[in-house]
């Protein structure tokens, strides 16, 4: 079995978050999230701290950004947890592809960034 080390460490004053792990990766960044649960036992597990808006701007980018098939079924799920949450209606179980929802909003912000950058050509 596979085993990694991660160390978060917050300093609250000069408002820094270190994350490093055993392989020798450090990023120094404005907000942190760590989730773990098990649905099976109903335990969760929930950490967060610094700006709202970076953690919600990294879950995004990572999303967009990842080609790993775990991550992808992560992001699917917890999307559509999340409409759940906000009361669409997941009766008839007609949740929008995540991976078309992902394409749909690659292609929105592509154009978007050549919109941007013929402002200053």
């Amino acid at each position: 079995m596979a085993s990694i080390k991660i160390t978060i460490e917050v300093d609250g004053s000069k408002k820094d978050i270190c994350i490093k792990d055993d392989a020798g990766n450090e990023k120094h960044l404005q907000s942190v999230i760590l989730c773990g649960g098990d649905a099976t036992s109903r335990e969760f597990y929930l950490f967060g701290w610094g700006s709202a808006a970076d953690a919600a701007w990294s879950l995004a980018n990572s999303f967009r950004a990842t080609s790993d098939p775990f991550y992808k079924k992560v992001f699917i799920h917890f999307t559509q947890w999340v409409a759940k949450f906000l009361g669409f209606d997941t009766q008839q179980k007609n949740y929008v592809d995540g991976n078309e929802l992902a394409d749909r909003w690659e292609k929105e912000f592509e154009a978007a960034a050549e919109k941007d950058k013929s402002k200053w050509n």
